[in-house]
């Protein structure tokens, strides 16, 4: 029987804004940087931290693992993941596996990095009021769903303060196919951050 043993998974660590009792934002991506510090210190007790190479040994040769293993992840690449999150790894003395996204290394923008500007609270309005042409363009049957309202999940996007970035969210990230996505994206990309 394989052991079993926790994967710690981040998007973000940062302190700002409001985070709940157990220290993630409502949206469940981001902790903050005190209770990032706390799982460390958790992990420094009562486990021993281990890369992916090392599962990667254990499931394909069977390599032993430590008593108590646990492995740390981070996702994105993003800026906090050196400036903040590295140095209390180093402090601890734990290794981890950074999934940087290549797109951007490469001068391009990804669709969700994308897809986060055009979302952000100066855009709003006007991306709200964009979308429905782009769609026509695009999907018209979209279009048509956007107008008729969307039911998004409770569950979904509960940090958002506007339903109508919830609802702009879940349809393009849940409710188009990667292609659509990408299509309708770049098209109001291209509206509002002409190059």
């Amino acid at each position: 029987m394989e052991k079993k043993f926790p994967i710690l998974g981040y998007h973000r660590v940062e302190d700002s804004a409001y985070t709940n009792r157990v220290g993630l934002y409502p949206s469940g991506d981001t902790c903050s940087l005190n209770r990032f510090r706390s799982h460390m210190e958790l992990l420094a007790r009562d486990y021993t931290v281990i890369s992916l190479g090392t599962v990667l040994e254990h499931l394909k040769y069977k390599a032993p693992l430590p008593e108590n293993p646990a492995v740390v992840t981070l996702d994105d690449g993003a800026r906090d993941s050196v400036e903040v999150i590295l140095p209390i790894l180093r402090e601890f003395g734990f290794n981890a596996t950074f999934f940087v996204m290549s797109s951007p290394l490469e001068g391009k923008i990804p669709p969700t990095f994308k897809l986060q500007l055009l979302t952000g609270e100066y855009y709003l309005r006007d991306i709200a009021r964009a979308l429905p042409e782009v769609l026509k363009r695009v999907s018209p049957s979209f279009a048509d769903q956007l107008r008729a309202g969307i039911q998004v999940p409770r569950e979904r996007y509960i940090g958002e303060k506007s339903e109508t970035v919830r609802q702009i969210k879940y349809l393009i990230n849940y409710l188009m196919s990667p292609g659509t996505k990408d299509a309708v994206v770049s098209e109001l990309f291209s509206q509002f951050f002409p190059e």
